[in-house]
């Protein structure tokens, strides 16, 4: 697992130009939240084809399950990076 979200970390950040935050579900740890930030939608959804992205998609098949996606509407330029906790 390590391997794959250090380059999903790397590889997402390098194109969206914010960080890729990880968050654990408090009650049920095997839930995991991604949070990043993007200029706008149609930037996320040309990361979503992107053959980079597509690639960790296809890994991620055999060792995830994804439940929800969600675009929340906020401003990621000022949330604090350095969290452990994050409730919305």
């Amino acid at each position: 697992f390590e391997h794959f979200f250090t380059r999903s970390l790397q590889r997402q950040s390098a194109w969206s130009g914010h960080p890729l935050l990880f968050f654990r579900h408090e009650t049920t740890p095997a839930i995991i939240s991604l949070i990043s930030g993007w200029k706008d939608v149609p930037a996320h959804h040309e990361w979503i084809a992107s053959e980079g992205n597509q690639e960790l998609l296809r890994e991620a098949k055999a060792i995830l399950t994804a439940k929800d996606f969600h675009h929340l509407e906020m401003n990621f330029d000022t949330m604090p990076l350095d969290v452990s906790h994050l409730s919305w």
